[in-house]
């Protein structure tokens, strides 16, 4: 070991001392301070410690209540959210030749736009067009998917090779079409129970924050009013509490 980090773990020993001695005479200090004191003013000593300690408990509980309720709002706020998002969800999709063709519970989007879907809505598959006469004659043959009803009125083809998934597309279209009238319902009844839960959720948080403040308003009052009591009979000893 060099001279020079015998140096320097004598000098680390040296300031670790200090520190200790330092320490213990801070205590001692105030050690033969507090003995010092009148019984009057041990028992304030007491009062604001424990009131201390007494606002720091009161207010974790009024935070934790904040945030009970807040997790009982978002709880309500996300129930909400998933009612608002029932018949949205993708059942089907092909592309056609002039674009793609999505469905879900609620509507139907194709290269014209998307519509709701209704009972009246249908739709029907057939195969068209005819193989080549000829060398160099064209192939017409593709698969039709035309939608009907309300709102609805058109046709786009697709690949021959597609014919099974387009089949499987108007399938459920109709399906979706049958169905729609209990899925809307459904969706009514829990956007609106939804709703319902998020204002009762709101409406206790408002209360459950108002009775935590004047728990809270109190409690620190009680304490106070024990410090106040000390620090007046602190004062009948003629003593200037501090």
């Amino acid at each position: 070991m060099s001279t020079s980090q015998v140096l320097i773990i004598v000098g680390l020993a040296i300031v670790v001392v200090l520190l200790i001695v330092l320490i213990v005479a801070i205590r001692r200090r105030k050690a033969r301070a507090f003995a010092a004191l009148t019984p009057e003013e041990r028992e304030l000593h007491f009062a604001r410690r424990e009131h201390d300690s007494r606002v720091t408990e009161l207010k974790n509980e009024f935070k934790a209540q904040e945030k009970a309720s807040k997790k009982r709002t978002k709880q309500a706020e996300d129930r909400l959210k998933d009612a608002l998002k029932i018949g949205d969800d993708r059942l089907d999709s092909r592309k056609s030749r002039e674009g793609t063709v999505t469905l879900t519970g609620l509507a139907l989007t194709t290269p014209s736009g998307t519509q709701e879907i209704t009972p009246e809505t249908s739709a029907m598959v057939e195969t068209r067009g005819a193989a080549p006469a000829g060398e160099g004659e064209p192939d017409t043959r593709h698969v039709a998917l035309t939608i009907t009803g309300a709102g609805q009125d058109q046709t786009m083809a697709f690949d021959t090779d597609a014919e099974g998934d387009v089949r499987g597309l108007a399938a459920k279209i109709t399906s979706a079409a049958t169905n729609v009238t209990v899925l809307r319902t459904q969706r009514s009844h829990a956007i609106k129970a939804a709703e319902d839960e998020v204002a009762t959720a709101n409406a206790n948080a408002t209360v459950e924050a108002n009775n935590a403040q004047a728990r809270y308003d109190a409690a620190v009052q009680e304490s106070l009013a024990t410090v106040r009591a000390a620090e007046d009979a602190v004062r009948m000893r003629g003593i200037n509490p501090t």
